[in-house]
């Protein structure tokens, strides 16, 4: 493998890994506040998103930005849950 191609693939890892940063942090607000505390801060539509709707999605980004699972163990199914559910927190839902 070229130099070039070890760069594309590693600033590709490193974006995936962001990516499954900002989706875990949400995750956990919605998690700890629906398990800790009743459900005082997020309304019924995002508890649905994230618990029950997109629930694996979250999951999958939470093991890999909290070094649960390597990028290697991600299939590429995983990388588009992430990936889509990003897509989702950052531009909302495509309904139409």
């Amino acid at each position: 493998m070229s130099i070039a191609n070890d760069k594309v693939v590693t600033m590709t890892n490193d974006e995936l890994y962001k990516k499954a940063e900002e989706v875990s942090e949400y995750f956990m607000l919605v998690f700890e506040d629906y398990w800790m505390r009743g459900g005082k801060d997020f309304d019924g539509d995002i508890v649905e998103f994230c618990l029950f709707t997109h629930n694996l999605s979250f999951q999958t980004a939470f093991a890999y930005a909290h070094g649960l699972i390597e990028r290697d163990g991600l299939t590429e199914k995983g990388v588009g849950y992430i990936n889509e559910v990003y897509d989702i927190l950052m531009n909302g839902m495509d309904l139409g």
